[in-house]
């Protein structure tokens, strides 16, 4: 779906492989197309007000390229950290379902020889500290990080408050759970 938007935005609904669902994209320049043309997630403008300023989108700007080119840079901007995990056979199947594309490149290419019980690690790229933690806690107890040690120190906490909440099968739910303490 592509269309021109109020103010000349263009706006095309792409597959995020991530969410598993379109995601909507505006690009904004301004007279003519540079470098600097502003790519925006519909999802994350919160307003929008009609100027009454027009413009007209040159014939040469390809969207879906512009679109394409702004992912690739993204990836690499937006992965600025690693870690290194362990993980089970198992966790790396469910990878490709539940993981971005770029995580599981970097598993198949970092990928070391599997230990005695098929475990294997990798580096993988991450966001920030929290952001891995809540994705990693998609493969559950099939992988483990090693480093870097904030990560894996957030993930334990995280494990504990689990192992207390889950732990006690007579548990009613009445009384309040502890929070997991927020890191980096």
């Amino acid at each position: 779906m592509e269309g021109t938007g109020p103010g000349g935005a263009n706006a095309r609904a792409v597959w995020s492989r991530a969410e598993k669902r379109p995601v909507y994209v505006v690009a904004r320049g301004g007279a003519h197309i540079d470098p600097n043309v502003g790519t925006y997630r519909v999802s994350q403008i919160l307003a929008a007000l009609p100027t009454g300023e027009h413009f007209v989108r040159p014939d040469d700007f390809d969207l879906a390229a512009h679109w394409r080119a702004y992912l690739a840079d993204f990836a690499i901007r937006r992965h600025q950290e690693h870690a290194t995990v362990r993980m089970s056979p198992l966790a790396r199947q469910r990878m490709a379902h539940v993981m971005e594309p770029a995580i599981v490149s970097a598993v198949d290419a970092s990928a070391g020889p599997a230990d005695a019980d098929g475990w294997m690690r990798a580096r993988i790229p991450i966001e920030s500290i929290r952001h891995a933690h809540d994705e990693l806690l998609r493969l559950g107890a099939e992988v483990e990080v090693l480093a870097p040690a904030a990560l894996r120190e957030l993930l334990g906490r995280t494990a504990a408050v689990l192992a207390g909440r889950y732990g006690n099968p007579a548990r009613d739910g009445t009384a309040p759970a502890q929070p997991v303490p927020v890191g980096s």
